[in-house]
């Protein structure tokens, strides 16, 4: 869902002119998404910069920044080891299409669904992520023992 989060912050940042109107839970998601990957750093910070920087008078600037906060979200992915897939930019664009709804409509919404896929496929790529991480740390072990 973090993922999710910054996707749609992103697509703020596209359509706004200045910063973006930034708030606690922005930079609570990105740290949480760092302490999770533990490393890519200059993505992490690079993608809040890009969020609070403001638009210069120059046709291109919004391009600029839209294309800053992509290249910053490829890198967040790939130190969360998410392979970034076109299941994996549809069960983002799902899970960003439908809003949450809360406790303001309390028939369910099919939402949940489509957010229980993407978790589902999120889950997927980490146990990837690890077992290949075991498949390298036991290559890189030597054979010979005693």
């Amino acid at each position: 869902m973090g993922l999710v989060a910054l996707d749609e912050a992103a697509e703020r940042a596209r359509s706004a002119r200045g910063p973006v109107e930034t708030c606690l839970s922005d930079r609570v998601i990105l740290a949480t998404l760092y302490a999770i990957a533990g490393r890519g750093r200059p993505s992490f910070y690079g993608f809040w910069r890009e969020l609070r920087r403001p638009i210069g008078p120059l046709p291109g600037d919004a391009t600029m920044r839209g294309n800053m906060l992509h290249t910053h979200f490829c890198g967040i992915c790939r130190a969360l080891g998410i392979k970034q897939t076109i299941a994996f930019t549809s069960a983002l664009a799902d899970a960003r299409r439908e809003p949450m709804h809360g406790f303001r409509n309390p028939e369910p919404f099919p939402a949940d669904e489509q957010r229980a896929r993407f978790a589902e496929f999120l889950r997927e790529t980490m146990n990837d992520r690890r077992d290949a991480d075991r498949e390298r740390r036991a290559a890189r072990e030597c054979g010979l023992r005693g």
